[in-house]
C-alpha cells in the first residue's frame, strides 16, 4: 500500500464561513448552520454542498465537524471540502485526531486558526480504497458503542423496574430473572 506524504492545501479546499443574523434562522429550516463548534440553528439556504468538515476558525478554534449534508457554515468558521484523492470522511476523522492544533493555532485570549499554517501542516494519506476502509471501520465501532450506550440506558431503566417489583411488599424473584441471579 502506497502512503503519500501530502500538505493539507493538497488534497482539499477552504471555503469561508458568512454571517447570517440569528433573526433569519428558521425552526424546523431543511439545513443546519454551523458556528464555532456546534450547530446554531437551521436556515432555509445552504451555503455549501455536503459533504465538508467544518471546522471553528475562532474561540474553539480547530474543533470539527462532519456535515454529510449541504449546510450553512457562519463567519466564525469554515468548510473543508477534500479533493477527489481523499474521502471527505476520513480528511474529518484525520482532522479531529491527528491534526497538531498547537502548529496551527494563535492568539491567547480568542485563539484562532493560522489558515497558512493549517495548509501547511502534513498529512499521510493511504489510497483511497484504504482510506474507505478506516471510515468504515469507525463507523462501524462508533455504532457499536452507541449500542452499548443504548444498551445500558435500556439496563438502567429494567434495573429500575426490578427493584420497583423486588421492592414492593416482598414479591418472589419471577423466573425470567433466573439467567442474570445464574451469570451473578
Amino acid at each position: 500500500t502506497e502512503y503519500r506524504e501530502l500538505t493539507i492545501d493538497q488534497v482539499c479546499s477552504f471555503l469561508p464561513g458568512q454571517y447570517i443574523p440569528k433573526n433569519l434562522y428558521e425552526d424546523g429550516g431543511p439545513f443546519f448552520v454551523y458556528g464555532s463548534n456546534s450547530i446554531m440553528g437551521s436556515h432555509t439556504e445552504s451555503l455549501y454542498d455536503g459533504p465538508v468538515t467544518v471546522m471553528a476558525a475562532i474561540g474553539y478554534a480547530g474543533a470539527v465537524r462532519y456535515s454529510p449534508d449541504a449546510c450553512w457554515v457562519n463567519n466564525n468558521a469554515f468548510a473543508i471540502r477534500a479533493n477527489r484523492s481523499c474521502d471527505s470522511h476520513f480528511l474529518f476523522l484525520w482532522l479531529e485526531n491527528k491534526l497538531n492544533l498547537a502548529a496551527v493555532t494563535k492568539g491567547t485570549a480568542q485563539p484562532y486558526i493560522d489558515r497558512k499554517a493549517l495548509q501547511r501542516q502534513k498529512i499521510l494519506l493511504p489510497p483511497l480504497a484504504e482510506q474507505r476502509q478506516v471510515v468504515a471501520l469507525v463507523e462501524s465501532f462508533d455504532d457499536f458503542v452507541s449500542n452499548l450506550a443504548s444498551g445500558k440506558s435500556n439496563a438502567g431503566t429494567l434495573r429500575v423496574g426490578v427493584l420497583g417489583e423486588l421492592l414492593n411488599g416482598g414479591r418472589k424473584i419471577p423466573a425470567s430473572y433466573d439467567k442474570f441471579l445464574k451469570a451473578a
